[in-house]
């Protein structure tokens, strides 16, 4: 075809010839404007591409069918064969193929199966799309058709489509199907007459001039009890009586039953309603979060007590919830001290946030309760089957409002010369509050500032717990913060804010124990922040990283992560412990996978990659979905898995779905990051799906070769800086 430039052409020509360029020449060919250079385009239809120029006696398999193929079930020969349709589309000289001319036939031997590829509409989409996408890889225009379905190959030429309008009981009404409904005005129920109950006047009362009145009536089957009939269709079954069968005769009967019955949440997208009431009213009335008894009024801080004097059911639910649910997050597993995995091996592990002191430490720490409030209140109002969670998004609000004023005098006291130890300990402790609160508010941004305050001032003023309860408090605490951070940056593509130095205030610093709350050893955050950046570091210059040195470094983080791998034994004694101990060895793995993505270049179409991924699949399906332990530290290996799931895998659909079930599982265990990781994985699937260089993309790294100074797969489809997300 000879090059030209389409907007230039597209500017001189006239509208005559704009539409000229598009009307047909022949039966093949478009007319061409060649005042301008615009070749005539020709197109091709049917399984054997043909065109004006016919190769006679060339020889070639033509398969007029779809089916053929793909009974092979290969997908490498399906491709191949589209390719070479495309190569010889070329040979015929055309640029176009309208194709495939889809069809859909109602049964296997009715007809020849012209362009049929399968009887389910959906693979059949999915088929005849990957079609134009194989003939698109040879620079040829591929587009579809049409799409239609027939029983027979000879009424083919007859068929025709018919777009209608949605049914209505109008359209029935003007079609001559007009049926009796128990919805109907009363003047047509009276005659026993179909009525097409259009409001405020039904057709029939129009015409003829009756006045159209509607009723609404509420049965109760204890009156029709009372009187000993039926309660509507109530016994019109030809199979035995049920009501003797399972002894049910009245409502008495029933509400005995059901007063030892257990119900199962059943999720739905829409709300139950009954009358003026909804599903979540009943939860709220009947406890849904369990037995609230009110703390005596000692346990609140005076100065707090005399805000709360008329909401003390608010203070009462909003401080449960965070007992009882968020507080947990930190401490996920009964057990404590050393886990046994063997004779004369062993795990230590370390304790998470101990709520008791929290909640001592609240008492002299006004602002430190109300924040605690707030985080109760938040996520309560996070809750989807909640039917008043405006009133406590407004509640945490309220409670976030008294503590922020009282932690602006802080600062304002706060000496930069010296500072108040006491003071600040206590600006650190609810600076971790608030984090809570901004992550329970769907992620909100502002979590990732108060981690900045907290390090501006740890890096300002030393830390020196005066008591053994509030060191155990910063200590945690500061670990909190170290984490969170590491396992945002590994898609948020920004560098650490905290020095070595703060990573010493923390617990969780044993070289061979596990943390309950981050599932893992604090080695392996240590490590993930390493891993990204060194990530950071291959993008720069040759002077500043050779590729021995780059080696060398990732060489070392390998040694340091197969130094961590755990031996499960399957002897453990319950089953959250085994639980716990595979979810450690799964964040490990992810650990690994993440490694190989972004800093050596691998692909989802790498072997090693789909070999970690089904990995960690295994491990996360046993721990979530079969034993139902849904820990928040689960979320990032998720995510990881989830970035690295080829989009050729035959089993593509499986894991994604997956991975949007464990993630539904985990909403309302975890901190509240929940939502927007989802959304940023479906995102970033769309990204994969639509890049439009289709198989050969995932085949090599976007950079070729070479490890240092390119994007690679993991920067070009997952890694952001627009990204500020949890996934701790």
């Amino acid at each position: 075809m000879t090059g030209f430039d389409v907007e230039q052409v597209l500017e001189q020509l006239t509208t005559t010839e704009k539409n000229g360029v598009i009307d047909s020449n022949d039966l093949w060919s478009a007319d061409g404007r060649h005042r301008l250079g615009v070749p005539s385009l020709r197109f091709s239809d049917g399984p054997t591409t043909q065109s004006t120029i016919l190769l006679d006696g060339a020889s070639r398999a033509v398969s007029p069918c779809g089916r053929t193929p793909e009974s092979a079930f290969d997908n490498e020969v399906w491709n191949e064969a589209d390719e070479i349709a495309g190569v010889e589309a070329k040979y015929k000289n055309s640029y176009g193929d309208v194709c495939p001319a889809t069809n859909i036939q109602r049964g296997v031997l009715v007809s020849r199966g012209f362009g049929s590829f399968h009887g389910d509409p959906y693979l059949t989409d999915v088929t005849s799309s990957r079609d134009n996408l194989c003939l698109q890889s040879q620079q040829f225009v591929a587009t579809r058709s049409h799409c239609m379905g027939n029983s027979l190959e000879s009424a083919r030429d007859s068929s025709g489509s018919l777009f209608t309008s949605p049914t209505s009981r109008q359209s029935s009404t003007a079609f001559g199907r007009n049926r009796r409904s128990r919805n109907g005005c009363l003047e047509c129920r009276k005659r026993r007459t179909g009525c097409d109950e259009i409001k405020p006047c039904c057709t029939r009362c129009s015409k003829k001039g009756l006045q159209c009145k509607y009723q609404f009536k509420l049965k109760f089957k204890e009156d029709y009890d009372l009187r000993g009939i039926m309660f509507g269709r109530e016994g019109l079954s030809y199979n035995e009586d049920t009501s003797k069968k399972s002894g049910i005769n009245t409502i008495a009967d029933f509400t005995k039953l059901a007063s030892d019955a257990h119900y199962q949440a059943y999720p739905d997208g829409s709300a139950f309603h009954f009358i003026n009431a909804q599903i979540g009213t009943f939860h709220h009335q009947n406890g849904i979060l369990g037995p609230r008894a009110l703390y005596p009024t000692s346990f609140i801080p005076f100065d707090v007590k005399e805000h709360l004097s008329s909401q003390t059911d608010s203070y009462n639910y909003a401080l449960s919830y965070y007992m009882e649910r968020v507080a947990p997050i930190f401490t996920p597993l009964g057990v404590s001290g050393v886990l046994e995995l063997s004779p004369g091996c062993s795990v230590k592990l370390s304790a998470g946030l101990d709520l008791t002191q929290l909640i001592r430490y609240s008492q002299s720490h006004t602002n430190v309760f109300q924040i605690l409030l707030a985080v109760g209140a938040g996520y309560l109002g996070n809750m989807k089957d909640m039917s008043n969670r405006q009133y406590w998004t407004e509640e945490g609000k309220r409670f976030r409002k008294g503590a922020m004023k009282r932690l602006q005098h802080k600062f304002q006291t706060l000496e930069l010369a010296t500072g108040d130890k006491s003071t600040l300990n206590e600006i650190l402790i609810s600076t971790f509050l608030l984090c809570l609160y901004d992550l329970a508010n769907d992620c909100h941004e502002n979590w990732s500032s108060n981690i900045k305050i907290a390090s501006a001032l740890i890096s300002e003023f030393p830390i020196c717990a005066s008591t053994e309860m509030e060191r155990k408090l910063l200590s945690f605490v500061c670990d909190f913060f170290v984490y969170q951070e590491s396992m945002g940056r590994t898609v948020c593509k920004k560098t650490s804010i905290f020095t070595p130095e703060l990573t010493e205030l923390g617990d969780s610093k044993d070289t061979r124990g596990l943390t309950k709350w981050t599932g893992c050893n604090f080695k392996l955050v240590e490590i993930i922040s390493d891993i990204t950046d060194l990530s950071y570091e291959r993008a720069l210059p040759s002077e500043v990283i050779t590729p021995t040195n780059f080696m060398e470094m990732v060489s070392s983080i390998e040694e340091n992560l197969e130094s961590l791998k755990l031996q499960v034994p399957n002897n453990l004694e319950t089953s959250e412990e085994f639980c716990f101990l595979l979810g450690c060895e799964t964040k490990r793995i992810a650990t690994r996978l993440y490694l190989h993505c972004s800093i050596l270049n691998k692909t989802p179409k790498d072997r090693l990659v789909t070999q970690l991924v089904a990995e960690i699949h295994g491990y996360l399906k046993t721990i979530i979905q079969e034993n139902g332990y849904m820990w928040s530290f689960l979320i990032w290996p998720l995510f990881i898995m989830a970035c690295a799931i080829d989009p050729w895998n035959d089993k593509c659909d499986q894991l994604r779905y997956f991975v949007l079930e464990c993630f539904d599982m985990l909403e309302n265990k975890t901190l509240g990051n929940v939502n927007k990781t989802r959304q940023i994985i479906i995102d970033l699937w769309n990204k994969r799906d639509l890049s439009t260089s289709g198989k050969e993309r995932l085949n090599k790294s976007c950079d070729g070769n070479g490890l240092l100074g390119s994007i690679n797969d993991w920067e070009f489809y997952v890694a952001d800086k627009g990204l500020n997300i949890s996934l701790g």
